[in-house]
């Protein structure tokens, strides 16, 4: 839905944003990868109801994914070429997390009615 949307928008940026500040480790950012997981994610775990099977595998895809990121085999810099730095696995898990609060709240109501 659009209120959805917009609800997305306005707490997964900001709070990403404010994670990405908060971070010691952090020399500079540029992207929205961070956001584009969480919406994923939110997205997933909303429509789960309608495809579980399909919606469960990419979710432990993505999870495998986000693990993956944070391992000593991953290369950061595999995309330096392309946008002029390495990839933050960070801002990855903590949009994906953002987007599993927001799925959390969304899906509050349909919880209660089962």
């Amino acid at each position: 839905t659009r209120r959805l949307l917009w609800l997305w928008l306005g707490i997964s940026a900001p709070v990403c944003g404010a994670l990405l500040l908060l971070d010691p480790t952090l020399q500079g950012y540029v992207g929205l990868s961070g956001i584009l997981h969480g919406w994923l994610v939110m997205a997933l775990v909303i429509g789960w109801r309608t495809a579980p099977r399909l919606h469960t595998v990419a979710l432990l895809i993505l999870a495998g994914k986000l693990v993956y990121e944070h391992t000593h085999w991953y290369d950061a810099g595999y995309l330096n070429g392309l946008i002029h730095g390495p990839v933050y696995a960070n801002a990855h898990l903590y949009g994906a997390l953002i987007g599993l609060a927001i799925a959390g709240w969304a899906i509050r109501p349909f919880c209660k009615s089962a």
